[in-house]
Order: C-alpha cells, then sequence, then structure tokens
C-alpha cells in the first residue's frame, strides 16, 4: 500500500523548484518528486531499464541555466501543463485506477510534451511501452517520501528515532523542522520543545511541542476540549490541531501555541526566576501573570468547587501504596493480601511495610 499522496509529492516538487531558483513547480518538478521516492514506480521502472542516471542527467543540464539567483516570495505557482497532470492524476486516483505516484507518472506520460516525456524521446525510449511498464508494475513495499531533516540547537539534546517520528508526522508539509531548545526536562518524563518549521524559505512561528507517553496525550487533550478550550483569556496558549499518535508507537504528541514576553524567545522558566530574582520577585510574577490574567475566567468567578478524592487523588499527589502482584502461594512476613475494591481501599489501616 503506498503511504505517499499527491499533495506530498507536490511539496517535493516545490523543493525541487527551491533548489533549481525556479519560482514555479511545473512537470518537470514533478517528475524530479517521483524520482525522490524510495519504492516508487519512477525510481524502480527507471533503474530496471537503466535510464536512470541519463534521464537525471539530461533533465540537470535543461533545467540549468534559466532561472533567477534569487527567489522574490516562497510560494508557488502550478504551471497550466503541470495543473493538467495533477489534474489527471487526481481524477485517476479518485475512480481507483492507480494509486497516487502511479497515477502521476501515468498523466505525465499522457500529457505527451513535458521535458521529462522529451528527454525520454531524445533517449529514444518507446513511451508506450514504457507506459505499459508502469500501468502493469506491482510494487512489494509501500512508498517513502524523502526524511524531513530535524535540526537541534542544542548539542546536548538528543531525540530518540520515536519522538523523531512524532515531529515528522506532525510536521508533514514543511522542509525541515528546526529544534530550537528544550523547554524543560518535565518529572513526568514529557519531552516539551520550542520547535520552529521551515517551509521552502518560509520560517513559521514557533510552536511548543510535546511528547509523551499515548494515554497522557489522549487525556491532556480531553481535559482541554472539556474544561479548558473555552475559558481560555486570548494570550494563553491554545492546542493546535489534533493529536499526533501513530496508532504503532507507545508514545504521541500534541502542540501548542507559543507565548511569550515581549522581547523573549523562550518562555518563563520559574526555578531560573526565582534564582535570579528571589522569592518575593517571584510571588509577584505568578499574581501577575497567572492570577491576574486568569482570575476573570477561572478562580475570579468564586465558583464553588467539590474536590472528588476518587477522581483526583493520582492526579495531584503521589503515590503513597506500591502493589507487587505475586505468584500464588508465595507469602512473606509483612505481606497483606489486598483485593480489589475490598475495604482497604475505603477506610485506614493499611500500615507501611
Amino acid at each position: 500500500m503506498d503511504s505517499v499522496t499527491l499533495e506530498q509529492i507536490i511539496l517535493i516538487a516545490g523543493q525541487e523548484s527551491v533548489e533549481l531558483k525556479h519560482f514555479y513547480v511545473g512537470v518537470e518538478h514533478l517528475f524530479l518528486a517521483l524520482t525522490k521516492l524510495t519504492g516508487g514506480v519512477t525510481l524502480e521502472i527507471l533503474t530496471q531499464r537503466g535510464l536512470l542516471g541519463y534521464v537525471l542527467e539530461t533533465m540537470g543540464r535543461d533545467t540549468s541555466g534559466h532561472s533567477d539567483d534569487r527567489r522574490y516570495w516562497p510560494d508557488f505557482h502550478n504551471t497550466l501543463r503541470a495543473e493538467r497532470v495533477i489534474s489527471a492524476s487526481r481524477r485517476a486516483i479518485e475512480q481507483g485506477i492507480a494509486p497516487d505516484d502511479r497515477a502521476l507518472l501515468l498523466a505525465i506520460l499522457d500529457e505527451g510534451d513535458s521535458l521529462p516525456v522529451r528527454v525520454f524521446e531524445e533517449l529514444s525510449t518507446d513511451i508506450n511501452a514504457l507506459r505499459q511498464a508502469v500501468a502493469e508494475w506491482q510494487g512489494g513495499a509501500p512508498v517513502v517520501a524523502p526524511t524531513i531533516p530535524i535540526e537541534i540547537d542544542e548539542p546536548s539534546l538528543i531525540l530518540s528515532s520515536a519522538q523523531e517520528r512524532i515531529l515528522r508526522e506532525m510536521f508533514p508539509d514543511v522542509n525541515r523542522i528546526h529544534v530550537k531548545r528544550a523547554l524543560q526536562d518535565g518529572y513526568s518524563g514529557a519531552a516539551v520543545l520550542l520547535v520552529q518549521p521551515v517551509r521552502q524559505t518560509l520560517s513559521y512561528a514557533p510552536v511548543v511541542v510535546k511528547i509523551d507517553e499515548r494515554q497522557s496525550i489522549q487525556y491532556e487533550k480531553l481535559r482541554y476540549d472539556q474544561l479548558v478550550k473555552d475559558i481560555l483569556p486570548p494570550t494563553s496558549a491554545r492546542i493546535v490541531d489534533e493529536p499526533t499518535l501513530p496508532a504503532d508507537l507507545a508514545i504521541g504528541g500534541i502542540r501548542y501555541t507559543f507565548v511569550h514576553q515581549t522581547g523573549a524567545d523562550s518562555p518563563v522558566n520559574l526555578r531560573d526566576y526565582a534564582a535570579r530574582y528571589g522569592a518575593r520577585n517571584l510571588s509577584q510574577f505568578i499574581r501577575r501573570a497567572l492570577y491576574d490574567t486568569f482570575a476573570e475566567y477561572w478562580w475570579g468567578q468564586n465558583q464553588p468547587y467539590h474536590f472528588q478524592v476518587w477522581q483526583e487523588y493520582e492526579l495531584l499527589l503521589p503515590a503513597a501504596l506500591v502493589i507487587e502482584l505475586l505468584p500464588a502461594g508465595t507469602t512473606t512476613p509483612q505481606m497483606r493480601t489486598l483485593y480489589p475494591k475490598g475495604p482497604w481501599s475505603y477506610r485506614g489501616g493499611v500500615n507501611v511495610g
């Protein structure tokens, strides 16, 4: 099954245009994007027929020397021929004729007057035979797009392969992911990062990305939607889009808008603030930045709150009871057997040891 969509291929074509310093996306850029897909039909067919090197060399020659050395805007327009090819591809995909990358290559070959087709003709390639081979091709592995590079400013910050995958799936339409810094080493084990996505030549606004256990991320989004979203002051951070939760990973990610003080490039770390300015200034900062900001919508409304111990215990207090599951028949002098929802769970009498 293909894992690369037509939209992703168009984005890769934009990256090819950037490298060539072009200001448009043409059929040649779409074709070059197809050659970047690992496991894709274009790369496989051209390699099998011994055409790949000649085609890329000839296209490189014909696309160079026709561009300005500067780009004046970050976005592109598609040429009319590229639009026709893309539209034909979408129809084939919607009708189930071919998967995305194969549908695009067939559309390029059918259009018949683009730079890639002229290169094939220059190499005396039988276009009809090539098209038939593409139509009948059966790929074994999923089609994989080029890996989005991740740049990390802090040398001491090392991300796991799973965390990197979360970032790439969270920002699938960018050229580069710039991790500016880690905002904290959360005692919960979560990674909180300040991330700036870069697309083409345009750097987008930084966002805060939190990567944690899958269940924690889901619960955080649920609590945000139920209790927080509709009463946040306009200057506070908000969750952006749905969480990123790959089905085969135990972790997930969620991103927030990045809110910071004027002139600062990172949030205020209360521990560092206290060490630098003292406890009195810290209390005044908390009052000004947190209490006064949120009072109008939250505690300032003086709504009574009934504390539900059974619901809130795990959220607010550290573990006070450790339970071990032992094999049947195991006994120790200090051991006490606890049965689920037994009387021990509602009244005292469980001692340390």
